[in-house]
């Protein structure tokens, strides 16, 4: 587009000196790029006036907190799973594995409520 612009001043007939065209060109160049910064920066700007309530942008830091603990609990149920499967026993004598075992399933439920009021970046 600048390209295009340029050849439109080049192909100006005035009887100024090359220097004043160079100078115009150069200026309106500036100006462009101006413009075209300007177009990519709005983009990373985010307008909190319009944002909803009830929706959960992934940018928010609780999510991003939220998200880290899920993956903490994800680890924590890929250990503890083959250990409920393996040894039955421990789950029939022990209230307490039982109580974090659930604790886990239902940090899980919350999860996928929690997900259906996120948004998610379309790129």
């Amino acid at each position: 587009m600048i390209e295009q612009q340029k050849e439109k001043f080049k192909y100006v007939e005035d009887d100024s000196d090359n220097a004043e065209k160079d100078y115009l060109i150069e200026e309106y160049e500036q100006k462009e790029l101006d413009k075209l910064k300007e177009d990519e920066s709005q983009k990373d700007v985010i307008d909190y006036k319009n944002l909803k309530f009830c929706i959960i942008y992934p940018f928010y830091r609780y999510k991003i907190y939220w998200d880290a603990f899920v993956i903490i609990i994800l680890i924590s149920s890929i250990i503890l799973t083959p250990i409920d499967l393996g040894f039955p026993d421990i789950r029939d004598g022990s209230d307490e594995f039982n109580w974090i075992m659930y604790s886990i399933d239902l940090l899980f439920l919350s999860d996928l409520i929690f997900n259906f009021f996120s948004a998610y970046e379309d790129d």
